[in-house]
């Protein structure tokens, strides 16, 4: 391979490698909110479980087995039940009037 081949090849590959990187950081960016103990007691003080040393709540095996057989209807029909209708709220513009 001439010299000008291997530097494009080089190109080649680092340029690929950028872009894979680049797709990669916003998905990653996504996953760096974490609860601290003291939010996740408050967020889920409602709940009767036991608690994890890092204060998340010790749900049963028998309830989270449960919630594993529902289907996604079936919890959106509860969701929808308790007027969780729209829990993700976007502010699109309006259609121009005619």
């Amino acid at each position: 391979m001439s010299v000008s081949t291997q530097l494009l090849v080089r190109f080649i590959r680092v340029s690929l490698i950028f872009c894979a990187l680049a797709m990669a950081a916003g998905p990653a960016r996504s996953q760096l909110v974490t609860f601290s103990k003291q939010d996740l007691v408050d967020y889920s003080a409602q709940s009767p479980f036991e608690r994890f040393p890092d204060g998340r709540p010790r749900v049963p095996d028998n309830l989270l087995q449960q919630a594993r057989e529902l289907s996604s209807e079936e919890v959106w029909a509860v969701l929808q039940e308790k007027r969780f209708q729209q829990s993700v709220r976007r502010r699109l513009p309006h259609p121009p009037s005619r």
